[in-house]
């Protein structure tokens, strides 16, 4: 398995905080601004297609009511996700995960959020792993979720890929990741900033767990993190994060 580069420096949805997230201008300015990778939020359409897009309804993004699950991949096609961040991006389209593999899977580093608020979520980790497999992406990505059950079944379809925990402060997803915490050995872990301190860092460290928090979007968190020698950033705001790193000589 191919070492990342440390600290892998990835931009949220893109650059979330810089355009439309989760669209091709997100994807491309944090590839401009020196990311290694970014990351990506999976989920189905109604006929079974993985698109990339976050929320479960399409409310914030498109100005519409109807949940992705319900929608299928042409009616979703044909919606405007751009025009909710500013004008400017109107006419900007949900894109599909093989387009987003196929473009950029063998230049830059792709984490993988497959979105699934229930142990069962239609299978969307057989689907995924599948395009990962045919691509041969397996060793230039992280599939990540905040649902361990589905990195559970990922591990069994596909044990050669780094599995990413991710970490939210909601009692139910607390609740559930402790019942499920024996069964899972993540590759990495992605807490919020505010769970990562030196006692943290060391706990993972002695498990062998690298620790990437996302969300890390303020000047001092960033900092903050660099210093404690995260493995990984996960950033809205990958210009900023490249501009500290190089001013601080951190490693790249």
């Amino acid at each position: 398995m191919t070492d990342f580069p440390t600290p892998l420096l990835l931009g949220h949805r893109g650059a979330g905080g810089e355009a439309p997230e989760n669209t091709w201008p997100a994807f491309e300015k944090a590839k401009a601004a020196g990311m290694h990778g970014f990351e990506v939020d999976v989920m189905l359409t109604r006929d079974g297609a993985p698109v990339v897009v976050h929320d479960m309804t399409l409310h914030r993004i498109a100005g519409g009511r109807g949940a992705v699950k319900s929608m299928t991949l042409a009616a979703l096609e044909r919606l405007d996700v751009g025009s909710h961040f500013h004008p400017r991006f109107a006419g900007e389209r949900i894109p599909r995960l093989e387009e987003v593999l196929d473009y950029y899977g063998k230049d830059m580093i792709l984490d993988v959020e497959l979105k699934g608020p229930n142990p069962f979520c239609e299978g969307i980790e057989k689907v995924v792993v599948a395009l990962i497999r045919e691509r041969g992406l397996i060793d230039s990505v992280i599939i990540s979720s905040f649902n361990p059950v589905i990195l559970k079944r990922v591990a069994a379809l596909e044990p050669r890929i780094r599995m990413g925990s991710n970490y939210i402060s909601d009692p139910i997803l607390l609740l559930r990741r402790i019942w499920f915490a024996p069964f899972l050995k993540p590759y990495s872990k992605h807490p919020q900033p505010y769970q990562v301190d030196e006692e943290y860092m060391a706990r993972q460290r002695k498990r062998g767990i690298k620790v990437m928090p996302w969300g890390v979007n303020g000047e001092e968190e960033m900092k903050r993190m660099l210093g404690l020698g995260v493995e990984g950033i996960i950033t809205d705001h990958p210009a900023k994060l490249r501009e500290i790193v190089d001013n601080g000589k951190a490693p790249a």
